[in-house]
């Protein structure tokens, strides 16, 4: 009797999982579920199922006991729940990635919910009007106040994030606003010195052969000395020829 309980609160525990990412999937701003046909199953490798048993036994021992049944007796079912609980690994290392403040915060939620879902499946096997059953109620009470904390503290987190970026916008908006004149003249003043810079070179005579050139800058340089030039680089002028 006490087997086939265990194993139907386990198989509830399995279907809340994958309700879970159904739900996760059609929030706001969630990537669209793939296509039937077109979805790709994670492979449960030796490291991935040791990452999930070692996620689980840290957070919620309970459970961890309870997929232990589940791997001797319904593999399948076992398989499913190591992919779900996998994804809420990864999920969570991406959040640990960006903000341990967050980290911290969206595990606490998920706790809460893995346990109020254990729950859940309790009470769904005892008797309703039972004691026992008035104690679990009054224990998940607790608990969905704990998940309810828990979100509280994500979105709180979320509106100091941007509350701290309005803040940075409004002060740039500030800054530009104040210095628009000094802005402006210096854009001007840059992009007016670079123009007259590139105007200068081109006025360079480039299009003179190098000989010519050198001897271009050797006559001015005579002349500004006051020497005559050197018949080496003195220009011959033609001698007209007298008509016979």
């Amino acid at each position: 009797m006490f087997g086939s309980r265990l194993m139907l609160i386990l198989l509830g525990v399995v279907c809340w999982l994958n309700a879970g990412n159904s739900a996760d999937a059609q929030r706001p701003g969630a990537k669209p579920m793939p296509k039937p046909g077109q979805a790709r199953l994670v492979t449960i490798t030796p490291e991935r199922e040791a990452t999930v048993t070692d996620f689980v036994t840290r957070n919620h021992p309970e459970l961890a006991q309870l997929l232990s049944h589940l791997k001797a007796n319904q593999p399948k079912e076992y398989e499913r729940a190591l992919r779900d609980l996998f994804r809420v690994t990864e999920k969570l290392a991406m959040v640990h990635e960006r903000d341990s403040r967050q980290y911290d915060l969206e595990l606490k939620a998920w706790q809460a919910q893995s346990r109020a879902q254990l729950l859940v499946a309790r009470m769904k096997m005892g008797d309703a009007a039972s004691s026992e059953n008035e104690d679990l109620k009054e224990q998940l009470r607790e608990i969905l106040a704990e998940q309810w904390q828990a979100r509280l503290d994500v979105l709180r987190l979320e509106r100091e994030r941007v509350t701290g970026r309005l803040g940075k916008l409004e002060e740039d908006i500030s800054k530009l606003e104040r210095d628009r004149d000094a802005v402006i003249e210096q854009h001007l003043k840059s992009l007016t010195s670079s123009g007259a810079n590139s105007g200068k070179a081109k006025g360079k005579p480039l299009d003179k052969r190098p000989s010519e050139r050198v001897a271009s800058e050797k006559l001015s340089g005579e002349k500004a000395s006051g020497e005559k030039p050197s018949p080496a680089t003195s220009v011959k002028q033609p001698v007209k020829q007298r008509p016979e």
